[in-house]
């Protein structure tokens, strides 16, 4: 019976197994510098695997855009510049109403000065002029002409004054006595705070100050009254400015926060795999924003992943690729596994395409740089040198 012939299996094996009988010995064959060799490439590999496309880069609004096209990876929030914030915080915050409290005491305070006077001079028929001056703080020149008036001519004179000094009191409260100068309320409206939880809105145009309240009063009873009725109430008018509406700086401080927590710091959202910029693409400011976004939210990400966790996952698969070699080389090429020269060689060929790579990724050109990696050439480099 014939000899069955041997597997080219079995003939390779044959080979390790005489190579092996002659293992030579020195740091051109240790089995520790071949794992330094093994590992420093696998670690120089995993510096050149591409990362995330770079986007910052020297850009404007209206510039073209030289590099890669980007394409979001995540979905993330398109942030407003701080400038455009600002202003918008800054506008808000002007056109903030100013706020007023509510003097609910001043209707009342008004009807007793108008009560008292009333009743001072209307107690007796027979007035004392300079005792009812000094009481009332009226000028005794204009008691004096009520003395003159006969007692019933003058109770229903007092009468009509003080319930059409009334009247124009609770107007002007209807509008709005402030105790601030109207000119200096630059807003369309204020806000009164009515109690802890209501408020209203009262048209600044409407408002009145000591100065509008003179001028509404004088031109209002000098039609009304003769000379000596419009003198009176004249007096009394500068008794009765008492705004209804206070100014309130705490309250106006705090409604000029709320602009900076309510308006939004987003413009809208980029969703994922969403074209952020195309190459040769017109820069616009949304565009600007978004690649602005796109950077700060990548930052915040890498800041809360473990810094590490990417290098080992590219050392992982270069060392992964790297072993499918080996293992065929201490299979079926044992000869050049144990030469470290040789292994070294081989790394290096590695770490060229690696470098190749990263240039092509790194540098922007119009070019097809990828030619440059040389992959097959390098194979057969490796095949005619070693086989």
């Amino acid at each position: 019976m014939a000899k069955q012939e041997q597997t080219l299996y079995e003939k390779l094996r044959s080979e390790v197994e005489h190579e092996d009988q002659k293992h030579p010995t020195g740091a051109r064959y240790s089995a520790p510098v071949k794992a330094v060799i093994i590992l420093l490439t696998i670690v120089i590999c995993a510096f050149l695997f591409p990362m995330q496309p770079e986007i910052h880069q020297a850009v404007s609004v209206g510039s073209e855009w030289s590099g890669k096209t980007i394409i979001a990876q995540y979905p993330f929030p398109i942030f407003k510049s701080e400038e455009q914030f600002q202003r918008e915080v800054n506008e808000a915050v002007a056109n903030t109403p100013l706020s007023f409290t509510e003097n609910m005491a001043a209707l009342a305070k008004v009807e007793k000065i108008l009560s008292q006077f009333e009743n001072a001079l209307t107690a007796s028929d027979e007035l004392q002029v300079d005792s009812l001056a000094s009481i009332t703080g009226v000028n005794r020149d204009n008691i004096q002409r009520l003395s003159a008036m006969q007692p019933a001519r003058r109770r229903q004179f007092l009468r009509s004054l003080m319930s059409s000094l009334l009247a124009f009191q609770k107007r002007i409260y209807d509008a709005g006595f402030v105790n601030t100068p109207v000119s200096s309320i630059k807003t369309e409206e204020i806000i009164v705070r009515m109690t802890p939880t209501t408020e209203k809105v009262v048209p600044a145009g409407s408002l009145f100050d000591s100065t509008l309240y003179r001028q509404r009063a004088q031109s209002l009873f000098k039609d009304e009254y003769g000379e000596t009725e419009a003198a009176l109430a004249g007096e009394l008018l500068r008794k009765m400015i008492i705004p209804n509406l206070l100014y309130s700086s705490e309250l106006t401080q705090i409604a000029k926060q709320l602009p900076k927590q309510t308006i939004p710091r987003t413009l809208g959202i980029v969703k994922a795999n969403e074209t952020i910029v195309a190459k040769g693409e017109r820069v616009t400011e949304r565009t600007l924003l978004k690649l602005q976004s796109y950077e700060n939210t990548r930052l915040l990400q890498s800041e809360n992943r473990h810094p590490f966790l990417p290098f080992l996952g590219n050392m992982a698969h270069a060392g992964l690729i790297l072993s499918l070699l080996v293992m065929f080389f201490y299979f079926i090429r044992r000869k050049i596994f144990s030469d470290n020269w040789q292994v070294a060689g081989i790394c290096c060929c590695f770490i060229i395409v690696a470098l190749l790579a990263w240039t092509s990724m790194r540098i922007t050109s119009d070019f097809p740089l990828e030619y440059l990696i040389i992959l097959p050439t390098i194979s057969m480099l490796i095949a005619i040198i070693f086989d």
